[in-house]
């Protein structure tokens, strides 16, 4: 018999790409004893102690003209 796993919403956010904005859902394996926060957290700290080069930058693209929205 195929074992179904339980999953917990642990939030969501909204991410932006071209003019559709996306509502992304994060879940997580219920029966996981580590919450999402302390798994990330544990995740940049192995990253950064394995890296021998030095930090890496984050590019975020930015919007060069106002939202459809605006006031301005």
């Amino acid at each position: 018999m195929k074992e179904t796993k339980q999953y917990r919403e642990e939030g969501s956010f909204f991410r932006r790409i071209g003019s559709t904005v996306f509502k992304v859902r994060v879940f997580t394996d219920s029966t996981e004893k580590e919450s999402a926060a302390d798994k990330i957290i544990r995740l940049v700290k192995n990253s950064l102690l394995t890296k021998q080069s030095g930090c890496a930058t984050i590019w975020i693209p930015q919007m060069s003209r106002p939202s459809e929205r605006s006031s301005a």
